[in-house]
């Protein structure tokens, strides 16, 4: 029989090897001097009208500028071979096309996937022709793999598209030489230049929705590997705004080192298993990342917390401490849940995107986005279901960083929101955003707190990425309230239980230059009471449009990782006690605040604010304060800071604030008369103003923290000289102080940062020192003009705390904070009429809450009396009254006159 066929192959190749010699080398130009003529290359340009459709299409298609340097940059260093999940001819063809037209290797050849129907004519005859040719001489097919054409194409430097999961699985299995990836190892032994695999997806919906139902998926293919038919009208209908997302590259020859000698049991096929199940485990990170798990209904939801073992214990022994039936314990934890849970909707939150589009063109002048942060945090998603955790400064936080991650082709987080949120439409709209709502105070309902627990561990083991407010309200003040350890104490407890994961919390600043509640804040510093949200709030937010607020500003912090801070420790949740617990909680918070002080924007509006409120006086001219700007730009270009871009036109900067806050009667500018010869700008601020400006200056206040303790105190001396001992100990004294009121750096009570806040003083020429330690700091004629800059940006909580003190020593026996404050801002207005208090910004609620905070920490509150006559003085009347000394000790420097002789 092999004889016979052997016989008829040699009668068959005669004639054709004759036609070749007549023809001469007609043949070989028609197939353009080479065989190499395969169904999976794409060389020939396609016609001029697949040429127009093409360019229409995919022109459409959205690719980051940061994803194109990225392949620009690798391939300057190496090869690439770009990895496709699932076979797909069209994305082969867009990945084709489009890299061409951006200017980088654009893939040529597709391993294991025919593009023949995409063919010109010509190039159809050649393939059939070269194939014919290659099966009479060899008797067998051509193979782009054994004819080495692959490797050849690899060294040449020629990109190509390599398909992950594709229907030659059995084939690699049964013949594992014709696994593409075998054959890129092979190329890689004998290349010095790195292969770089780098897997991408076009992403055609960024939000998981769920499936249009099984008999659809059976016709049609499946949402994670559609049929054609579904690929195609995926195609036509999303291709506007659809994206290409690449994930982490592959490095082949790093991979050959590291792994080469570490899997041997099948060799390189073995090697070629791990780096496919490698890049199918990146290209689902990312998916994850930008869609995030699929989401489940509220009745699914619903369903697995009921029939949750741990919920269904608590019912039970709920149900037998009450004396009630089970069936009604559970009908309550239905209601709790209904509640609680989101029921998030991709449809809603594409209407959000439009809503918020226009919002921010209409009262804000654009976002300015941490670019370099975001990376981070997609980064991070790949290991773990993230908490993102921002500073609150507005109701507009619940929507700002969701529309950024959104427009950034990212996963959607869960939001906790307050449950005064959820009113009629607000909360119906947010729950459908992805908002769940928690109550503030857990008392009352045992049950209540164990059914948000197990949500919150549902939502973890789930994978879905959230959000919450760790100031647990919004921030009247600009700066970062204390930390609240409710719901990360929560939060990482409910981790515990979800072993296949990590859990990391991402700090995030988001600032704005204005506010829209800033009002409503203001009324609440001067001591009214909050209103609760409403429908008539709602309806009322219409004025807000009317204004711009300029720009908005998020950045990210160091992502923080649950289970490496367990693994510095070297220990596991379970293994701490309840205080090793609460140590953890409160390290973890720490760590969060400082990270978002730490990456906060200084605004042309807070840097404006600081500069105006460093001084007590009623007016300023424009000039001194350029130039108090440029002393607290410097210190914070010395510290590292980031700064709005907008300062890097300052001048535009500074007029455009200045016309701001005029505009808004912050400040008001005077008018020079026709016949004075001066043209000094000045501008007046009046005192009832004063607190609008605080709030803007607390929000950079943390950077200036550090200086303005060790200033107050240099200046605190009469005759301007200082030891560094006593410049310890009263930052020392000044840090126990403000304890509750500001967020510390974490090394900064270690009082370690004076002699580096000295050493830039000296620096700057404000002090002059010995050269022997711990001896004298005198401050010199600049430091006399410049220090009280950085001191008079605390002197108003040194001021509010003295009122403080002063009304607990003439109110004995009174423990109502509300009757305290309120005597406060009586005492502290008749202060400021005499010319006592300085600065009306002083009068805060805000300051008197946190100073009665800290008094009762000391035992003062309530435990206070009037010295009557023949009677004594308490020992805490003599602590209190030297601890009120010490406090006007550090107010004595603002009596000082500097004259322009000093500068």
């Amino acid at each position: 029989m092999k004889n016979f066929r052997l016989g008829i192959l040699s009668k068959t190749v005669s004639p054709f090897r004759r036609l070749k010699r007549a023809t001469g080398n007609l043949f070989f130009l028609f197939l353009d001097g080479h065989r190499d003529h395969y169904a999976c290359v794409l060389r020939s340009e396609a016609g001029p009208i697949l040429r127009f459709i093409f360019h229409r299409l995919f022109k459409r298609i959205a690719i980051a500028e940061e994803e194109l340097n990225k392949i620009r940059e690798l391939s300057r260093k190496g090869v690439v071979v770009y990895a496709l999940k699932h076979s797909n001819q069209l994305e082969f063809l867009f990945f084709h096309y489009r890299y061409a037209m951006e200017g980088l290797p654009h893939p040529t050849f597709g391993h294991r996937l025919s593009m023949l129907i995409w063919q010109p004519i010509g190039q159809l005859l050649r393939i059939a022709l070269s194939r014919f040719e290659h099966f009479l001489d060899s008797h067998h097919w051509a193979d782009p793999y054994t004819n080495r054409y692959v490797q050849q194409m690899i060294q040449n430097g020629e990109a190509s598209v390599l398909v992950l999961i594709d229907k030659g699985l059995m084939v690699r299995v049964v013949k594992p030489k014709v696994d593409p990836i075998l054959h890129l190892i092979e190329a890689q032994r004998n290349m010095v230049t790195p292969i770089y695999i780098i897997p991408q997806m076009v992403v055609y919906q960024r939000l998981r929705e769920r499936s249009g139902g099984p008999l659809v998926d059976i016709l049609f293919g499946d949402e994670e590997n559609p049929g054609r038919l579904r690929k195609l009208a995926l195609f036509l209908s999303k291709y506007r705004k659809s994206f290409v997302r690449l994930a982490p590259e592959l490095n082949v020859q790093e991979f050959l080192d590291k792994h080469g000698a570490l899997i041997s049991p099948n060799g390189d096929e073995s090697l070629a298993f791990a780096i496919r199940q490698e890049l199918l485990r990146r290209i689902d990170d990312e998916r994850r990342v930008i869609s995030g798990p699929v989401p489940r209904s509220r009745q699914e939801i619903k369903e697995m917390m009921l029939r949750d073992p741990v919920l269904l214990k608590e019912i039970q022994t709920k149900s037998e401490r009450e004396g009630k039936r089970v069936e009604v314990i559970k009908r309550h934890a239905s209601a709790l849940i209904d509640e609680i849970v989101a029921d998030l909707n991709p449809s809603h939150i594409k209407i959000w995107d439009r809503v918020l589009g226009w919002l921010w063109n209409n009262i804000y002048d654009g976002i300015q986005v941490d670019q370099a942060g975001l990376s981070r945090v997609r980064e991070a998603a790949r290991k773990g279901p993230l908490v993102l955790v921002p500073s609150h400064k507005s109701h507009i936080d619940y929507l700002v960083l969701s529309h950024v991650l959104y427009r950034n082709q990212m996963n959607l987080p869960l939001v906790a929101a307050g449950l005064n949120l959820a009113f009629w439409p607000l909360g119906f709209i947010l729950r459908k955003s992805g908002a769940y709502f928690i109550r503030r105070n857990f008392r009352g309902d045992r049950l209540y707190p164990k059914v948000v627990s197990r949500y919150l561990r549902l939502l973890i083991r789930e994978g879905f990425w959230q959000e919450f407010f760790i100031e647990g309200g919004r921030s009247r003040t600009g700066k970062l309230y204390q930390p609240k350890m409710g719901m990360l104490s929560m939060l990482i407890n409910a981790f515990e239980e979800a072993k296949d994961h990590d859990l990391i919390f991402i700090p995030v600043f988001i600032g704005y230059d204005r506010i829209i509640e800033e009002g409503a804040y203001l009324r609440e510093l001067r001591g009214e009471s909050k209103q609760a949200e409403s429908l008539s709030q709602l309806v009322r937010i219409r004025k807000y449009l009317k204004k711009r607020y300029g720009r908005a500003y998020i950045t990210f912090g160091e992502p923080i990782s649950v289970s490496r801070h367990l693994a510095s420790l070297g220990s596991t949740l379970k293994d701490l006690q309840k205080e090793q617990r609460r140590t953890l909680y409160h390290e973890i918070a720490r760590q969060l605040t400082w990270s978002i002080n730490k990456v906060s924007v200084v605004t042309p509006f807070s840097l404006v604010a600081a500069a105006i409120l460093c001084n007590a006086a009623k007016g300023f001219s424009k000039d001194d304060l350029i130039q108090t700007m440029q002393i607290f730009l410097q210190y914070l270009r010395h510290k590292e800071v980031q700064t709005a871009s907008t300062l890097d036109h300052f001048d535009a900067a500074v007029d455009k604030t200045l016309a701001n806050y005029q505009s808004d009667k912050c400040i008001t500018r005077l008018e020079n008369h026709p016949e004075d010869q001066d043209d000094e700008v000045i501008y007046s601020v009046a005192g009832s103003h004063r607190l609008n400006l605080e709030y803007y200056k607390n929000n950079i206040l943390h950077f200036f923290l550090p200086a303005s303790l060790v200033a107050v105190s240099l200046l605190s001396y009469r005759f301007d000289t200082a030891t560094l001992p006593k410049i310890r100990d009263d930052v020392a004294f000044l840090l126990k102080l403000f304890k509750f009121e500001f967020i510390y750096e974490p090394d900064i009570e270690s009082g370690a940062f004076v002699d580096h806040i000295i050493g830039y003083f000296r620096q700057q020429g404000y002090l002059k020192t010995d050269d022997v330690p711990d001896v004298e700091c005198t401050i010199t004629p600049r430091g006399v003009r410049c220090l009280p800059l950085f001191a008079g940006l605390i002197e108003n909580y040194i001021e509010s705390y003295r009122i403080v003190l002063r009304v607990l020593q003439t109110s004995p026996h009174v423990d109502n904070d509300k009757i305290l404050i309120q005597k406060a801002h009586r005492i502290g207005h008749k202060l400021y009429i005499k010319g006592e208090l300085r600065r009306m910004e002083s009068l805060s609620a805000i300051n008197f809450k946190n100073a009665l905070r800290f008094y009762w920490d000391r035992g003062w509150v309530n435990q206070t009396r009037l010295k009557r006559e023949g009677q004594e003085p308490s020992q805490k009347d003599r602590d209190m009254h030297l601890f009120g000394k010490q406090l006007q000790q550090f107010l004595r420097w603002n009596d000082r006159t500097i004259d322009d002789h000093q500068l």
